[in-house]
């Protein structure tokens, strides 16, 4: 939350005090200390003492936020109050990753860590539309200055949470992490394979919108629609709410055999809104515009990933990924850069309409190739299907859902094949496509699983032997999924993870 208010409130600040240029240069400043951190996160999280490291990150959040605060309040420059809060925002890209190093120090079981990190997905979602609410309300009422007073003591209860933890943290090696790719190798990667390149322009012209997108809010409230500051808010409210929507909708997206229609649709769609919004300067058009563009630019996100991963070369799939990232702050760079330039040269409402031609011109280069890596995609359809009904993998998003089938081999056995076998290590799960198995402990036959059922998850989720034997009692298919990419999907998404820890609690193989 804090996040997304100090942002909102630093924009406001800018553009009340020097206009549409000094939001937009704010806007690129406040991203210039998360690209310099971002190489560095992994590392430092992954540190000696991490819950000391993390207290530490808030406390100079604190700091350097109230620091712009008071900066705030006696009027100073624009630039002298960006500095500190530039600080402050870089210190939250330490923080995310911290979490998934902290957490397992702090629980007793697996299924408390599931429990951890499900509300924390649960706060990373909540905040994209509280922040914003937060900032509006507060700027009703008081000023820039006073939003990041809440957001200082925001950082203050971070620091408060955290020092109570200290007993926890104990000296331990620090286990470096992979870098990432560097540009070089992931250019080889996709060398002769245009439909990536094609689908690699569309995500980084996604980014690219929503760099340019983020000091717009701003500028088009208070300079084209006179809403004020806290309109901002309610600008970027309607683009949360909108991508909100996406991200439910997308799930019927697994499975899917054709995208490109999809990426390009929404491509086209998120062009539409944006021309609107230039063309058509009323607030009621800014509000739904944004809103429509919110859902499309998150959908053309979903979807040009899911074929991204389709159509990649497998062996080179983490790199290309990888390099997604940074295609992503070179895209919010350029994106900001964009929109400053454009807005002091021909005004906030021209600039959505030359930069809603962007997404125009990048489909007309890139739909042909597009659309061919569409066709070339091979889609485990039938196993998207069978996955989709089992409770343990139902909770993933539809790429990962997606990921998952690809990895499963499908088995056809007869009637009396033993899958597991009662105090055997583990090593794979298994997903039933059709047929009937017993799961048979001591003995006695616990319960009988059709499709959609599985089993095989307590000794991969526990590292323990398995705990019974399952037998088909007629000719089956089953899907076999082997631990590393089980786990991984499992263990990556907090409402699958969940999931899993719920099944587990009752069924138990």
């Amino acid at each position: 939350m804090s996040e997304w208010s100090s942002w909102l409130a630093l924009l406001v600040y800018a553009e009340a005090r020097g206009g549409s240029s000094a939001a937009g240069w704010t806007a690129l400043g406040l991203l210039v200390p998360a690209i310099v951190v971002a190489p560095f996160v992994g590392k430092l999280a992954d540190g000696a003492r991490p819950i000391r490291a993390v207290a530490a990150v808030y406390a100079v959040q604190g700091v350097t936020l109230g620091i712009a605060a008071w900066l705030a309040v006696v009027d100073a420059p624009v630039l002298v109050v960006t500095v500190p809060a530039a600080v402050a925002i870089g210190g939250i890209a330490f923080v995310r990753p911290s979490f998934a190093v902290v957490a397992p120090a702090l629980v007793r079981t697996a299924r408390e860590l599931t429990t951890a990190n499900l509300f924390a997905g649960y706060c990373d979602s909540g905040a994209v539309l509280l922040g914003p609410l937060i900032t509006t309300a507060v700027l009703t009422w008081g000023g820039p200055d006073t939003v990041l007073v809440v957001c200082a003591g925001l950082a203050v209860v971070g620091v408060l949470c955290t020092v109570t933890l200290f007993r926890h943290d104990r000296p331990r090696t620090a286990e470096p992490l992979d870098d990432l790719p560097s540009l070089r190798t992931v250019l080889r990667s996709v060398r002769g394979r245009p439909n990536v390149v094609a689908l690699l322009a569309v995500l980084g012209t996604q980014h690219l919108m929503m760099g340019f997108i983020g000091p717009m809010f701003v500028i088009l409230a208070v300079d084209e629609l006179g809403m004020g500051g806290s309109g901002a808010g309610a600008l970027n409210i309607a683009f949360g709410v909108g991508a909100v929507c996406s991200t439910v909708g997308a799930t019927v997206l697994a499975g899917r055999a054709r995208l490109a229609p999809v990426v390009a649709g929404g491509l086209a769609l998120f062009a539409l809104s944006m021309l609107l919004v230039g063309g058509l300067t009323t607030v009621a058009v800014a509000i739904v515009g944004l809103g429509v563009a919110g859902m499309c630019r998150s959908l053309v996100d979903v979807t040009a990933r899911m074929l991204l991963q389709r159509s990649a070369p497998p062996q080179y799939l983490a790199s290309v990924f990888a390099f997604i990232e940074v295609l992503t702050s070179v895209g919010l760079a350029a994106g900001t850069m964009i929109a400053q330039l454009a807005v002091v040269t021909v005004g906030a409402s021209s600039a959505f309409v030359i930069v809603g031609l962007l997404p125009v011109l990048v489909l007309a280069l890139t739909a042909r190739r597009i659309w061919r890596a569409d066709h070339d995609a091979d889609v485990p359809v039938v196993a998207i299907a069978v996955l989709r009904t089992n409770p343990v993998f139902s909770p993933l998003p539809p790429a990962a859902l997606e990921s998952v089938a690809r990895a499963a081999v499908e088995r056809h056995v007869d009637s009396g094949t033993v899958l597991m076998q009662q105090g055997d290590v583990g090593d794979s799960y298994f997903a039933i496509s059709s047929g009937r198995v017993d799961v048979v402990r001591d003995g006695t036959v616990v319960r009988t699983l059709t499709r959609g059922g599985g089993a095989g998850e307590v000794a991969l989720l526990t590292d323990v032997p398995r705990t019974a034997t399952v037998v088909t009692t007629e000719p089956s298919v089953v899907l076999e999924i082997e631990r590393e990419p089980f786990l991984l999907a499992v263990t990556g998404h907090e409402p699958a993870r969940d999931a899993a820890w719920r099944h587990m609690a009752g069924y138990q193989t």
